[in-house]
């Protein structure tokens, strides 16, 4: 017979290699690389939605819609495996200039631009124009744009897209984000200016089948546990958050705000 001290030793060291196993899947899942593609050097973080433990959200600045705060505070205080820029916002009253649904939830509707959504079972979807009423079909959507990557194709239209801002155009520091195929999300960032036909042609060589920009320049920002990758030199007003297990984004909506 076992003797009980033995039986809690197998069973301890059973239960630490069950965690072991729960990491490195968690790892496998939410995983970060340095890529070349389309003649640029990117800071790639790859998403398999296909792991129900992955669960994609949004932070808001701490004090809410029409503030900012660093983003080394928002990761500080919500600890995601990894965080990319968000949608695009106005300097002077802070207000998103897109759509953003968090949890099912309209926050904000904004102006502008093509949505990347996720739905409650995690597949991933792009949207080409929002309307009213899509929340009841997804957990999580953010506008960005222009569009860079459609059906597998590079599909550059920013003013027929309604962006009309010179800047917008020339070479800067970007984001973006994509989705596979296979419905896995890429979160992708350059540091060094690049214009947005190089970051499409970047978007569509990583295999993206849909890809939509973020906001980029001075808010360009990408974070990979804990770790930030390009920095952002503002406060940023939102981000699109990664959390590699449930059991993480729980502790992280049980959290009470910091500062």
């Amino acid at each position: 017979m076992m003797s009980g001290r033995r039986f809690l030793v197998l069973g301890a060291a059973a239960c630490a290699l069950a965690a072991g196993s729960a990491c490195q899947a968690a790892s496998r899942s939410v995983a970060y690389e340095t890529r070349w593609a389309g003649g640029v050097r990117l800071h790639v973080v790859t998403v398999n939605l296909n792991d129900p433990e992955t669960h994609i959200t949004f932070i808001l600045a701490r004090r809410g819609i029409g503030s900012s705060e660093p983003f080394a505070s928002m990761l500080h205080r919500a600890h995601p495996a990894a965080a990319i820029t968000g949608t695009f916002f106005c300097l002077r009253t802070l207000l998103p200039t897109g759509d953003l649904v968090i949890e099912g939830e309209r926050v904000y509707r904004g102006v502008v631009g093509p949505a990347i959504a996720i739905t409650p079972y995690n597949k991933a979807a792009y949207i080409p124009s929002p309307r009213g009423g899509y929340e009841r079909d997804y957990a999580s959507v953010i506008c960005g744009g222009p569009t860079l990557v459609r059906d597998g194709k590079i599909a550059l239209n920013p003013r027929g897209e309604g962006f009309t801002e010179a800047s917008l155009l020339r070479a800067a520091p970007r984001t973006a984000v994509g989705i596979t195929r296979y419905n896995k999300l890429l979160l992708v960032a350059v540091s060094r200016p690049v214009r947005l036909g190089q970051l499409a042609r970047a978007m569509r060589a990583l295999g993206a089948r849909h890809a939509v920009s973020m906001d980029g320049g001075t808010s360009a920002a990408l974070a990979y546990r804990g770790q930030i990758l390009v920095r952002p030199h503002r406060a940023l007003t939102n981000v699109l958050a990664v959390y590699a297990t449930q059991k993480a984004w729980q502790q992280a909506k049980a959290r009470p705000p910091v500062g």
